[in-house]
Parts: structure tokens; sequence; C-alpha cells
């Protein structure tokens, strides 16, 4: 028998997204494996309706609030672990695993590779413009493998199918249920952005690799189109996360750390210098260094995220609404 998988489904409000994302879960051709709903606590009747469609093909988990991307996760895989699985595959709502051979080509690559404890398949946003791979580096990860915070490999390509990377997209990665409970998941402060970026040097740091696998004819589409103008309250947290992960973990590399968190900031500010908007990204910036150096508890940081996503909201709708 193979090594035992779940498949992991975060829903919110997101029926027909989840529908075609668990369909394409129970298409895979792998034995040893489970497909879980797991509902954020959906305010729609979105959570019935899938599981008047899906039935006892599926597990499900309902949490009692929607506790964000991080808590949610965290919670499903701490399920997975409790049936007994070794491995984790968690999905945004809104992807679709493209062919039936993903999640066996995907196990036969991790359960090889002993120390690799999360392999991204190659994912595609799906966007006005077309497909877009979406790449697992940006420039402020750069910079962190440039001045030694994250240990870059002496060549990243293993194979023409495997490279070594230092960052995977959070909707969809496949983990190895052992390590990501050993580094301790996904930091549930955040509540939304930045978790797996977080997770991942969690791991690396604790010496696991983290793969990303290319196969033209097995990848995930995710149905998100970046082109367009991102939310206000998600710009915040964005800002926000990437703060409190600075301040939480720079004691490591203190110096080269300050350094590279400046300059990105620098760079932020010379980059967006005439987008209004981008101003919430420094504002959540701000408000992560007052979290931080006021040595708020992560309870506090969690609902912090929560009462400041729905005041920028109500904030932006006033706004709005002026307008007209």
């Amino acid at each position: 028998m193979p090594d035992f998988v779940t498949l992991n489904v975060l829903n919110y409000n997101t029926y027909e997204k989840t529908k075609r994302c668990i369909e394409s879960c129970l298409r895979q051709k792998y034995e040893n494996k489970k497909v879980i709903l797991i509902d954020n606590d959906s305010s729609d009747d979105s959570f019935l309706l899938l599981k008047k469609e899906f039935g006892d093909q599926i597990l499900y988990l309902r949490n009692e609030a929607n506790c964000g991307y991080a808590l949610g996760n965290n919670l499903g895989v701490k399920y997975s672990a409790s049936l007994g699985a070794d491995f984790a595959f968690i999905l945004n709502s809104d992807t679709r695993l493209v062919s039936d051979k993903l999640l066996a080509k995907m196990m036969k690559i991790i359960t090889k590779q002993k120390n690799c404890a999360i392999l991204a398949p190659e994912i595609y946003n799906i966007t006005s413009v077309g497909k877009v791979l979406n790449k697992n580096k940006s420039s402020y990860l750069t910079m962190l493998i440039n001045t030694g915070i994250i240990k870059q490999n002496k060549n990243d390509t293993i194979s023409e199918e495997l490279d070594y990377i230092y960052e995977a997209q959070g909707s969809a990665l496949l983990c190895r249920i052992n390590s990501f409970v050993e580094v301790g998941g996904f930091s549930t402060e955040y509540y939304m952005y930045n978790e797996e970026a977080t997770l991942c040097k969690k791991m690396i740091w604790q010496g696991y690799n983290i793969f990303w696998f290319h196969d033209s004819n097995s990848y995930v589409e995710h149905y998100h189109d970046k082109s367009g103008k991102i939310e206000e309250w998600r710009l915040f947290l964005m800002g926000r996360n990437l703060t409190i992960e600075y301040y939480k973990y720079r004691k490591m590399h203190f110096i080269p750390w300050l350094t590279c968190f400046e300059i990105y900031l620098i760079y932020q500010r010379i980059k967006h210098f005439r987008d209004k908007d981008f101003s919430y990204y420094f504002l959540g910036i701000k408000e992560g260094r007052k979290l931080m150096k006021n040595s708020f508890s992560e309870d506090m940081i969690y609902n912090n995220a929560i009462k400041r996503k729905e005041e920028i909201i109500l904030q932006t709708q006033k706004l709005s609404d002026k307008k007209y």
C-alpha cells in the first residue's frame, strides 16, 4: 500500500470553485488518498451544498469561525494526522488539478526524496491575458538568499523535472506532515498572507528541502487574476505580516536582515510612489512594527488582523460611496 495522503481543500463561500477543485481531486489516480473539505464557517450555504454534492465520497471538517488561511489549514493538517496520513496536499478552493496523474507523480517524488518537506507543482494563474506561470521567487526572497539569511544550494537544478526552491506558493503545496508539525505549521497570527513564505523559511532553517516539480502535462490551474486591483485590506495584511516575520526571526541574522528589509521598503516606496492605494501596504508595515515592538501576543496579533480588515473594508466602502 502506498503512503497515505489527504487532499485538503479550504472553503469559504466558494461553492462553484470548491466543487471544481474537489472534482479534480477525486479524479486523481492514486490508491491511498482521502479528500477533506475544510470549511471556514461559510456564511452562505456552500458547505451544505458541497455535502449534498459529494456525500460520503469525501471527509468534512467544519471550523467554528472563519479563522483564515493559516489556522484553517493547520486544523486541516491536524485532522489529516489524526487519520494517520503521512502527507497533506494543501489546496486553495480556486485551484484545479490538471491531469489525473498529478498526485501520483508528486507522491512518487516526495516519498523518494526523504529530506523533502514540501513539493510544489507548477501553478498557472488563469488571467484575462491567459495562463501565467506562478514563479516561486520574489525580489525580497532573492535578497535574503544573496545575504545568506536563507542558505542557497550550490546547484538549484536536480533534474529536468525537479528544482530546489526556497518558497512555495500556498495555493497548492504537498507537505510531509511530520515536518509541518515539527516547525509549527503556518503562522496563525498572520490570518492571511505570507504564511507559506514563513513556513518555507522555517523548513529550510530546520534542514529540510523544498522542491518544484515540472511537468507540462500535470500541473495546477489557479483561478486567480493578479492583473486587477488588489483590495486595500489585502495590501495592509501583506505589509503587516512581512514586518511581523522580520521582527520575529531577525535575531538569527540581525544586520543582513535589517539591511535587506530597509532596502526592500525603499524599493517599494520608489516603485509605488504614485500609487495611492499602495499606501495601505505601508500602513500595514507601520502596524506590524507597533505590534512587535509592544510584544503583542499571537492571539492579539491574530485578532488585530480581523479587526483591521473589517475597519479597512468599511472605510473604503464609505470613500467609494462618497465618490458616487
